[in-house]
């Protein structure tokens, strides 16, 4: 279970104060598929950071299995975080390094085994579908075929939680489905929760659960993706789904 009590973040630039999240509250339960969705500049990528422990609110809290992520410093840290696997939106797979020792990557800072990341590495290439790739490098890779690689290294140290911030953006509608489906069946093979932020209505629709709308950094509607979808109630949710059927 994830919870979002009262998160509000705010930026300084040269000119002025920017609030970018305010009062957001939201509940994941444990093996979900929840998506946050709105357009560009929402606040959608500053809520996933907090999420995931790499940004700090101004107020609120994030708690995960009943652990408030602000309250731990340091090793502990660290630690959790290893609980927690993000997808960013650039991939930022290593280009210098090939498929495997991308994904070893993680592994290799947890200072784990030689066998274990072996054993690791090969169950995740043959959980996405790569294990003829593992040898290539990311230059030598399609759009699609990158995203499973950094999919497989978020999950290389067995997180419950896994964020993916616009994972299908730059894929073509062929790849985005099967990126998509690769994503249910992760979701429903290990348990793993998962919180996609998007912009797209149509991935929003095929893969969640649950929906949160998030407009102006608030949030604006939330529930099932079928009663937000198909009975919105915000003049905003009204024309954002409006012959989307």
């Amino acid at each position: 279970m994830i919870k979002i009590k009262s998160i509000s973040k705010s930026f300084v630039n040269k000119k002025s104060v920017v609030k970018v999240l305010d009062d957001i509250n939201l509940e994941v339960d444990s093996g979900d598929i929840y998506g946050i969705l709105g357009l560009s500049g929402a606040g959608k990528t500053t809520l996933l950071r907090i999420i995931s422990g790499l940004e700090k609110p101004d107020v609120g809290e994030v708690i995960i299995d009943g652990i408030n992520i602000n309250d731990i410093i340091g090793k502990n840290l660290r630690n959790f975080k290893k609980n927690i696997g993000v997808v960013f939106q650039g991939i930022n797979l290593l280009m210098q390094k090939n498929v495997y020792d991308n994904i070893a990557f993680p592994l290799e800072i947890d200072r784990a085994s030689k066998d274990v990341i072996d054993s690791r590495v090969k169950e995740l290439c043959n959980l996405v579908g790569i294990m003829d790739k593992i040898d290539l490098y990311p230059a030598q890779l399609s759009g699609g075929q990158c995203q499973r690689v950094a999919i497989a290294r978020a999950l290389a140290c067995n997180p419950k939680v896994l964020l993916l911030d616009e994972v299908t953006s730059a894929l073509d509608p062929f790849t985005t489905k099967q990126v998509l489906n690769l994503l249910k069946e992760i979701n429903t093979r290990l348990n793993v929760t998962i919180i996609i932020i998007t912009h797209d209505i149509k991935v929003a629709k095929s893969i969640c659960n649950h929906i949160a709308v998030v407009e102006g950094g608030k949030i604006i509607e939330k529930g099932t993706i079928e009663e937000v979808t198909r009975n919105p109630q915000s003049d905003f949710c009204k024309i954002l789904f409006a012959g989307d059927e």
